[in-house]
């Protein structure tokens, strides 16, 4: 599914779940987590407590 600051690199695709315009986030952005639905977008250079090779 999308990249998360867990995961920033992923690269998986979520067939089961359909996505409508504006549910990803945008380039050079992932998600903060994927516990919430309603999480947000954050730049990767503010993902809390992690270290991310770029």
């Amino acid at each position: 599914c999308q990249p998360t600051c867990a995961e920033p690199n992923r690269t998986v695709a979520c067939s089961m779940f359909i996505c409508a315009r504006g549910c990803e986030c945008n380039k050079g952005y992932v998600r903060m987590t994927e516990q919430d639905e309603d999480n947000p977008c954050i730049k990767i250079d503010q993902c809390p407590g992690q270290i991310i090779n770029k």
